[in-house]
């Protein structure tokens, strides 16, 4: 939202994001990070369903894209939640949600 509140002497604040201000980055941001990971899903889909059955290399490489997409998608759960919050998380609660999950098991 709009202007400002007080000015003057809080020099090392002028840097800072206020709550609402955060929680707006971080919602843009998700935003703008799950529309290239959706469509990069999609296509993955549509490639896969136009492909030969038989050309193996290429059938395993847009899986393993997808796979990836789908892995962002899932990591961005989290940021999403946090930005739609109705109060930003105490820090300790937010990194626990941030942390790395384990990964899915390698084939």
């Amino acid at each position: 939202g709009g202007g400002g509140g007080g000015g003057g002497d809080g020099g090392e604040e002028m840097g800072e994001l206020g709550a609402d201000e955060l929680r707006q980055l971080l919602a843009s941001s998700v935003h703008q990070l799950r529309s290239p990971v959706a469509a990069t899903r999609t296509l993955c889909s549509l490639l896969l369903r136009r492909l030969p059955l038989d050309d193996s290399a290429s059938r395993s490489l847009l899986r393993d894209i997808l796979l990836q997409a789908e892995r962002t998608s899932d990591l961005l759960e989290p940021l999403d939640a946090i930005s739609s919050a109705p109060a930003l998380p105490a820090a300790a609660a937010a990194m626990a949600l941030l942390a790395p999950r384990d990964p899915p098991a390698e084939r």
